[in-house]
């Protein structure tokens, strides 16, 4: 089941309008790591907690990761895959 959600993700990747770069690296990284942090996210574009929220937020909006968790322990996975 990942491999077919990996291929939807790189599919909707190439359509998408991802405006910046910084989601388009962040669902690559969900995609061959399985899972991201905000706290992730800061410390790889030096970037404040709400640029990183943004940045999550624009990739759920669009329906390609979810967040998993609450509070410091959440992370975002590509969109049906809880493992």
């Amino acid at each position: 089941m990942r491999d077919s959600i990996e291929i939807d993700l790189l599919i909707i990747l190439c359509t998408s309008p991802i405006s910046h770069e910084r989601q388009k690296e962040i669902l690559a990284y969900v995609l061959s790591e399985g899972a991201v942090t905000n706290r992730w996210c800061r410390a790889r574009f030096n970037v404040v907690y709400n640029t990183a929220y943004r940045d999550l937020q624009g990739l759920v909006d669009l329906g390609l990761i979810e967040p998993v968790g609450s509070g410091r322990s959440a992370r975002y996975v590509p969109k049906g895959d809880h493992a």
